[in-house]
């Protein structure tokens, strides 16, 4: 098992009988420290470029409202964060100004149901963001 240079600079100064507090034990700092950020695309970018095409500021994405106007495209954000991020459903509802973790199922499950019955502006418009993010990422 590979130790952490970080950690091994920290029990140089801090020496073993003077033992770090409980939430930096070696198995939780060895954890934090190799872990790396998770590669992709992040729901702040899905956010920015949902807002972009629909000509919405974020807050109002983010926001309570309840109009289709900004309805639809809310839920659009939700599903292209599920299908483009490896965020789970209670990560995105977080991300989404702090939604219960149903609302992005329902969201997920009502987009998918509108481009299988053929709502074609939707569809052109998930196609066009879908290829934006995904050539964003490989930038």
């Amino acid at each position: 098992m590979r130790v952490d240079p970080a950690w091994q600079e920290a029990m140089s100064r801090e020496g073993r009988c003077n033992p770090l507090p409980r939430k930096t034990q070696p198995r939780d700092w060895l954890l934090v420290t190799t872990t790396d950020p998770e590669p992709g695309l992040t729901v702040a970018e899905i956010v920015s470029a949902v807002c972009e095409q629909y000509d919405l500021h974020a807050l109002d994405l983010l926001s309570r409202r309840r109009t289709r106007a900004v309805m639809l495209p809310r839920q659009l954000t939700m599903y292209l964060a599920k299908e483009l991020t490896l965020k789970s459903y209670p990560e995105i509802a977080r991300a989404m100004g702090g939604r219960d973790h149903t609302t992005v199922m329902h969201a997920h499950k009502k987009v998918a149901q509108l481009l299988a019955n053929g709502d074609n502006e939707l569809k052109s418009n998930t196609d066009f963001l879908r290829t934006k993010l995904e050539e964003g990422v490989g930038r």
